[in-house]
């Protein structure tokens, strides 16, 4: 009904405790797992509770850091500063950012964003260079997310430009074709 207790030279590296068990280290601790085959680390709750985490930190923040898994939703959160999940892999394989200003960030410089504001959506290209969007397919098509075109952008062919998913302005291998009155202004 104690602990046990493992020393390496004469310190103390590895203890079970009431509630688990502990790693120590004067220097920087080091779990190593091998084997010839699969090595895997299994981390399983027996007690009924939802979700198994490793936690990140130190002696002042222990909650600096997480990866937990849920099992009642399937999904694996990282959590940063003890505030819940910045990002969540569902079951379904999506990247969640539950964060209406968190970003989704590329290149050294985080040149390329994705982010929503809570009000809008945004794609940032902040490089050097242009933003490309590009195909191989047949279109690269815009529309709402109920299905009417506001435009689009065919292969080796036309460009067609929707007002309330009529088309109105399309170009042709000989020009362009305006569908309804054309209006011209003065600066």
């Amino acid at each position: 009904n104690g602990a046990v207790e493992l020393f390496y030279d004469d310190s103390k590296k590895f203890e079970t405790t009431s509630t688990g068990a502990q790693v120590s280290s004067s220097g920087d601790p080091v779990f190593t797992i091998t084997g010839s085959g699969h090595a895997q680390l299994n981390l399983t709750n027996t007690s009924g509770s939802d979700h198994c985490s490793i936690n990140f930190g130190d002696s002042s923040d222990a909650d600096a850091g997480e990866i937990r898994y849920t099992n009642s939703s399937n999904t694996l959160h990282f959590d940063t500063n003890g505030t819940g999940p910045r990002l969540s892999i569902d079951s379904s394989g999506h990247i969640l950012i539950p964060n209406d200003s968190g970003k989704l960030k590329f290149g050294t410089g985080a040149d390329l964003q994705i982010y929503h504001t809570g009000s809008h959506s945004y794609i940032d290209e902040n490089g050097t260079g242009i933003l490309a969007i590009r195909t191989n397919g047949t279109e690269i098509a815009i529309t709402t997310v109920s299905g009417e075109s506001m435009g689009r952008f065919i292969n080796n062919g036309a460009v067609e430009l929707f007002y309330d998913n009529s088309k109105k302005l399309e170009t042709t291998s000989s020009g362009i074709t305006v569908t309804g009155s054309v209006t011209e202004t003065s600066d």
